[in-house]
């Protein structure tokens, strides 16, 4: 919000011991998409710690693909590389099947993607409270609260996985009842006819994932409700979406530009020092920069967070202020 003065008649009247007029331009009226802006700086604090725990606790799962090949990369093209990589592994996690290479890894792999949705949670119920300008609880009650919601967030990824294979086992009892003697004309509409739901249910709500968290820790949504918010939100104003995306990605490389130069910088300094050591600073600073490379998921949470506001705003027509962390902090259904 910015303040500016605004000349008065005073020295016209004569009197010059009144104070000049002060009128405010709130910027997040006229640009809600502004909030986006603020995603980077709502991080500070315990959300960087979470993910940065997060990277270092669950890396083989999601921030190995965002590893650089080398650390003294040109920071702008590191930050491009660790923030389009992010979501891609994330998405890999969940969905690609060649990763269930043994029951342990199926275990394994579902154990991680589970730790970076409570990651997720853990973030946004920080930086919620941040964007909407409410001081956050402490970290104990973050955590309380976070794992509270688990059961509204295990069903909201439960509800259009169990469609999406009840609509992909019916295709398959199809097949096996007709011993593959449907006519070509008949199967090319069962596929368009079940697999564009089956993109809409599980592809649209993996795609849709910071939303739905954002759903059940802002607004203490239930599954159902955050489900439909988010795809109200995309189907309603899919121009107002891209360009909040587009606005995000800009802030999420500005950010991670920078983080790239400090972690390039302080590694180039130590690597001249040619410590080999495998337990020497080059090995510490390794692991540290693993852990300030949790910036990207927490970004990808946090800006998720700010785009569900401003669409919600955009949408539903309430303050961007709005929430329900204060009402009712351990409430929540499933």
């Amino acid at each position: 919000m910015t303040s500016f003065t605004s000349p008065t008649d005073s020295t016209a009247s004569g009197r010059h011991d009144e104070p000049p007029t002060l009128r405010q331009i709130d910027w997040l009226a006229v640009a809600p998409w502004l909030l986006i802006a603020r995603a980077p700086a709502a991080l500070i604090g315990w959300p960087l710690v979470f993910a940065g725990l997060g990277a270092v606790l669950l890396d083989q799962g999601i921030l190995e693909a965002t590893r650089l090949g080398a650390e003294g990369a040109d920071p702008l093209a590191s930050a491009v590389r660790h923030l389009a990589s992010w979501p891609q592994a994330y998405v890999e996690l969940v969905t690609t099947g060649t990763l269930f290479s043994s029951t342990l890894a199926v275990f394994a792999t579902i154990g991680r993607a589970l730790g970076w949705l409570v990651v997720g949670l853990l973030v946004v119920e920080t930086v919620g409270n941040k964007l909407t300008g409410t001081t956050p609880p402490g970290v104990i009650r973050i955590a309380r609260n976070a794992l509270g919601l688990m059961p509204s967030l295990a069903a909201a990824v439960a509800m259009p996985s169990i469609a999406a294979l009840l609509l992909a086992g019916g295709l398959r009892s199809v097949a096996w009842l007709s011993d593959g003697q449907l006519p070509a004309l008949v199967w090319a509409v069962l596929a368009v006819g079940v697999g564009f739901p089956l993109l809409l249910l599980a592809g649209g709500a993996l795609l849709l994932s910071p939303l739905i968290v954002a759903a059940i820790v802002i607004d203490r949504s239930d599954a159902f409700d955050a489900i439909s918010r988010a795809y109200a939100y995309t189907l309603q104003r899919p121009f107002t979406l891209a360009w909040c995306l587009a606005f995000a990605v800009v802030i999420g490389i500005a950010g991670g530009a920078l983080l790239e130069g400090f972690i390039a910088g302080v590694t180039t300094s130590l690597g001249a020092l040619d410590l080999s050591a495998p337990t020497g600073p080059v090995s510490i600073v390794s692991a540290l920069s693993r852990f300030a490379r949790g910036y990207y998921p927490a970004y990808f949470f946090a800006a998720g967070a700010a785009i569900y506001l401003v669409m919600r705003h955009r949408v539903d027509g309430q303050a961007i202020d709005e929430n329900a962390t204060n009402t009712a902090p351990d409430s929540q259904t499933a």
